[in-house]
């Protein structure tokens, strides 16, 4: 799936989140961030492959990543990053898979109403 790298996150008000530096948080730099932040239960091999795909994102304005790629990323921000940044991340890079849990849900709390 082709993910275009330069999307901004923005808040709840619609304004860009911007990091240390005053740069505006990318879907890119979210990723290249959360790949690099090492977490404790990681093995060597999973640093190798999170390494990677960090430098082939990189500088990058977009690129086609695999089913895999997409997990491992959703993973690592989902780890590493708060909740908003979170949302709006998977909602960019997984928008299918995204509304199919947000349509589930609106289901589940609907049915318990």
């Amino acid at each position: 799936m082709k993910i275009d790298l330069t999307r901004v996150i923005k808040d709840f008000d619609d304004k860009p989140i911007e990091n240390a530096d005053g740069l505006a948080m990318t879907v890119g730099r979210i990723a290249v961030q959360s790949l690099s932040i090492n977490i404790p239960d990681d093995k060597a091999e999973d640093k190798m492959l999170k390494f990677n795909l960090a430098l082939d994102i990189h500088g990058e304005d977009s690129i086609d990543l695999t089913a895999e790629q997409i997990s491992m990323l959703k993973k690592c921000v989902g780890k590493i990053q708060g909740p908003i940044v979170v949302g709006r991340f998977n909602n960019f890079v997984d928008p299918v898979g995204d509304a199919e849990k947000r349509v589930s849900k609106s289901k589940d709390k609907k049915s318990k109403d």
